[in-house]
């Protein structure tokens, strides 16, 4: 495997696989252009998907699932993504327990759609579960009077069918509704 062609931050390979690398990672391995590279592609893919990663988190947290797919997309190693995603978890920054946990606190929805967000982001029902038991976040009564507050002035029927698709329960809407008519 050959460079094609080096540009800014960019090597161009002839495997037609473009890579995202850093100063440090060309200096380090003195890359050119024409040079070969089949000996060192695996240890220049692994530093320059760690260094990815970890710009990654810098802009947000994310599940160990969403960084395998965000790494996917810029790097074709699987075995260099596999790599730096074991070092993350290892340097402590990506744990999707830790995730669900402050995901369930902030979360503004109840816990059928918070779950299936979750389950989008790539975390197992199992740590889900946990989470959920463990969660210590705004109770779901607070979090429906919020949400209630939004659509109170629309018809029951449209206020039930927002709430439902906020993950509320039915019994828990009719509840609330019920008290917040008596309230005014």
């Amino acid at each position: 495997m050959k460079i094609n062609k080096i540009a800014r931050n960019r090597i161009f390979l002839s495997n037609e696989e473009i890579m995202d690398i850093n100063l440090d990672i060309k200096i380090k391995y003195d890359l050119k252009e024409d040079m070969d590279i089949d000996s060192l592609y695996d240890e220049i893919s692994y530093e320059a998907s760690l260094s990815k990663a970890l710009y990654y988190l810098s802009l947000r947290d994310r599940t160990e699932e969403e960084l395998r797919i965000k790494l996917g997309e810029k790097f074709k190693n699987t075995s260099s993504i596999n790599r730096t995603v074991k070092k993350i978890k290892e340097m402590g920054y990506i744990n999707d327990h830790d995730y669900a946990l402050s995901y369930i606190k902030n979360s503004r929805f109840g816990g059928k759609r918070t779950e299936f967000e979750l389950l989008k982001r790539g975390i197992s029902k199992k740590v889900i579960s946990e989470a959920m038991a463990l969660g210590e976040g705004v109770p779901d009564y607070d979090k429906l009077k919020k949400a209630l507050k939004k659509v109170i002035h629309k018809t029951d029927k449209q206020i039930i069918q927002y709430l439902i698709r906020q993950g509320f329960e039915l019994e828990d809407i009719l509840y609330v509704i019920r008290h917040a008519k008596e309230e005014r």
